[in-house]
């Protein structure tokens, strides 16, 4: 366990470090590269994207538009996801400084009615296990989705080369998006 609290601090720091520059790059890259994968889904499960992480905005504006979004809210410890239909107006701010869906202008969503869910992570490896924040929401929500397709995303620089360490509780992800 203790690897894991190490290797979290590790990718946290690197990710601190990453340029605007290339952080723009993957944004756009997102669009790009992404956008067309998730075209077959009509309920794409996103994150919202908070300090440092992937800029997931552009691409969740881009659903909302299409009325595909899903966004998650931390409801007794779980995530759960509701539809949100638009960003602007819907969102609050958590105690975790988090923008989660407002539950008085947003539709809870059954977990049968997610198509697709895109998963943050502070860093993946090349059997898609995936280093959380170390709560295991993520872990409890993918397992309890099932089979449903799942794209693990970060910056390439957030990419171990070697395997992480996992217990049998972690979920990999079926997909792998580097930006």
């Amino acid at each position: 366990m203790n690897e894991k609290i190490e290797l979290r601090k590790t990718l946290k720091a690197k990710r601190a470090q990453i340029s605007l520059g290339r952080r723009e790059e993957a944004k756009d890259r997102i669009l790009t590269d992404l956008w067309p994968q998730l075209t077959p889904y009509k309920n794409v499960l996103s994150f919202a994207s908070f300090d440092d992480e992937l800029d997931l905005w552009p691409l969740n504006a881009k659903l909302e538009k299409e009325g595909r979004l899903l966004l998650l809210r931390m409801q007794d410890d779980e995530l759960v996801p509701h539809r949100v239909k638009c960003i602007t107006t819907e969102l609050a701010l958590s105690n975790l400084r988090i923008l989660e869906p407002d539950p008085k202008k947003c539709e809870r969503i059954s977990l049968e009615e997610v198509s697709c869910i895109l998963v943050p992570g502070l860093g993946f490896d090349k059997k898609h296990h995936r280093l959380g924040y170390g709560k295991g929401h993520y872990d409890r929500l993918l397992k309890e989705i099932g089979v449903v397709p799942s794209f693990g995303l970060c910056f390439r620089e957030q990419y171990l080369a070697g395997e992480l360490p996992s217990l049998a509780h972690d979920q990999r992800v079926s997909f792998l998006f580097l930006f």
